[in-house]
């Protein structure tokens, strides 16, 4: 008894120095963790993969979906991204379909939750008005 409880908290001690995140250097080419700047963390969910990108000071970068993860290609996202700057702001957010640019896009002003563009996109182009607004949210600017 005692020497199967000695191999279970070695195996669990091997779980845990696993380092299951993939590593990127700031162009998104994998590479060693010495040469990183970003991680990933993956799970699959319902046939496509939940990817969470942190810089790798551990503050999260980007979170979405994609359809493949043996690709850095934009074609593979899919769903809600958000995208976050280095001190945990949303830059920007929005859908992809089939890696184009879907419905409403919305762009934040820097170190800033106020909103500072909304844009519309079909197939990765722009649709509609697009809205700016100032540093209190307010809408300054509508253009086609």
């Amino acid at each position: 008894m005692l020497r199967f409880l000695f191999l279970f908290l070695g195996i669990c001690q091997i779980a845990a120095a696993r380092d299951d995140k993939v590593y990127y250097d700031n162009e998104w080419v994998k590479c060693s963790r010495k040469h990183a700047y970003y991680y990933r963390i993956y799970t699959m969910q319902d046939s496509i993969y939940k990817v969470d990108d942190y810089y790798l000071f551990d503050k999260l970068y980007r979170t979405g979906y994609r359809t493949s993860i043996n690709s850095e290609s934009i074609k593979y996202r899919t769903g809600h991204y958000v995208f976050y700057d280095s001190s945990g702001y949303k830059m920007r957010e929005g859908d992809y379909e089939n890696g184009k640019r879907s419905g409403l896009w919305k762009y934040y002003h820097r170190h800033s939750i106020a909103l500072r563009r909304e844009e519309h996109y079909q197939l990765d182009s722009l649709v509609g008005y697009s809205y700016d607004y100032d540093s209190l949210s307010k809408k300054i600017f509508k253009k086609s």
